[in-house]
């Protein structure tokens, strides 16, 4: 699942379907019309309904939850970068010039 589908999941549910036309409705717009051992969608068992959203809810959930950690760690990179160039007074113009590896062994030394 990529991160436009888990979004527009989320934001269409932002609670677990209750009843089973909910859940049916939310397999069918994900592209399901029948389900693995089972038949179509409205012969499935209540159970194998439910399990099946909720693990696409789980899914969505799961791709927002790593896409925010990647976000994070890119913030917290440049955060840190930043604070090595202001560390040794590198001006902002001159900072392509210098990689952080090279700030971090001048720091080591």
């Amino acid at each position: 699942m990529n991160l436009t589908t888990a979004l527009k999941i989320l934001d269409t549910y932002n609670h677990f379907p209750e009843t089973r036309t909910q859940q049916i409705t939310f397999l069918r717009e994900r592209g399901y019309s029948s389900l693995r051992g089972g038949g179509l969608l409205l012969e499935c068992k209540d159970e194998q309904v439910r399990a099946v959203v909720h693990r696409v809810m789980e899914e969505a959930e799961q791709v927002i939850s790593e896409e925010v950690q990647y976000h994070r760690r890119q913030m917290a990179s440049e955060e840190y970068w930043q604070s090595l160039y202001e560390r040794f007074n590198i001006p902002e113009e001159q900072r392509e010039d210098v990689s952080p590896a090279e700030l971090e062994e001048m720091l080591l030394e």
